[in-house]
């Protein structure tokens, strides 16, 4: 599994991307990831790293600020496909 980390719940405001929010917001977007990081990497069994993952431009196919934490396994590689983690966000 993976997990997404939105700017709505430190700031209850909308960012459309990385170009549009704040330097608070984002540190604080990126201390709860850092928390989360750790919790996962003790949690999933074989888990070697987290992927930081955000999407601008182009491939953002959701229009909200947030970072995907992708558990990575076996020297490194991801456990999902950039591709596989945006269809799991379609549903």
């Amino acid at each position: 599994g993976y997990l997404c980390v939105g700017a709505y719940f430190p700031s209850k405001k909308h960012f459309e991307s990385v170009m549009e929010i704040d330097e608070e917001t984002l540190k604080k977007v990126h201390e709860v990831a850092k928390k989360f990081s750790k919790k996962m990497m003790n949690v999933f069994d074989g888990c070697d790293g987290i992927a930081l993952i955000n999407n601008y431009g182009k491939p953002q196919i959701v229009k909200h600020f947030h970072l995907h934490l992708v558990p990575t396994y076996h020297e490194g590689e991801p456990n999902m496909t950039q591709e596989e983690a945006c269809d799991l966000l379609k549903d």
